[in-house]
């Protein structure tokens, strides 16, 4: 038997995600009435470039970090673009040559967590063993402001100098299996109508 403070406990917990996956973003895209397409953030004028490694020991985990960081701070003006590399032959600048936009790239990309630093609330650790949970660290990243990292990362992360605060660690919770996060997408599907 399903003691009832597990059962309180797991509807606190979806309503808890509910709202936050159904918060609309601030200054994303904007649809206005009567047009055919949407609009974008202006991108400043000059991009910090990064080319991330599609395949490594830590690739999964720097792209996934990467992808966050650029979702964090890309939220109002775009200024980081990123290179993952293309089977096409498109070069790491095609993009930002073709929109007139300058770059510069950093030395280290790990440079760009400490430049931003102040945009970023904290970090949402993903468990490696459930890799599920990385859907779950990017709804919950994105209204939180974070940064979803994997925990070969977290030692470095939480040290200076970026001293990030973890907001949530997702390892081993018992909550979050995969019929969890079944329900839990599921029910945002059905819900998504209603909350718009």
């Amino acid at each position: 038997m399903i003691k009832p403070i597990k059962i309180l406990r797991a509807k606190a917990i979806c309503l808890l995600l509910f709202v936050l996956f159904t918060t609309p973003s601030v200054a994303q895209i904007k649809w206005p009435a009567g047009r055919l397409l949407p609009s974008f953030p202006t991108p400043a004028p000059v991009q910090d470039l990064i080319t991330l490694r599609t395949s490594g020991r830590s690739a999964s985990a720097e792209l996934y970090l990467f992808a966050s960081l650029k979702g964090v701070v890309n939220r109002t003006t775009p200024r980081i673009f990123s290179y993952e590399g293309n089977a096409s032959g498109e070069g790491p600048t095609t993009w930002l040559e073709s929109l007139d936009l300058k770059w510069t790239e950093p030395a280290d990309k790990w440079d760009l967590i400490t430049k931003y630093r102040k945009e970023i609330s904290g970090l949402i650790v993903y468990d490696t063993a459930q890799i599920h949970t990385v859907n779950l660290a990017t709804v919950l990243a994105k209204s939180q402001g974070a940064l979803i990292v994997a925990p070969s990362l977290v030692a470095k992360l939480t040290a200076a100098p970026y001293n990030l605060p973890i907001l949530l660690d997702l390892r081993g919770n018992s909550i979050v299996n995969s019929r969890f996060i079944n329900r839990f997408m599921i029910t945002i599907g059905q819900s998504w109508t209603i909350a718009y």
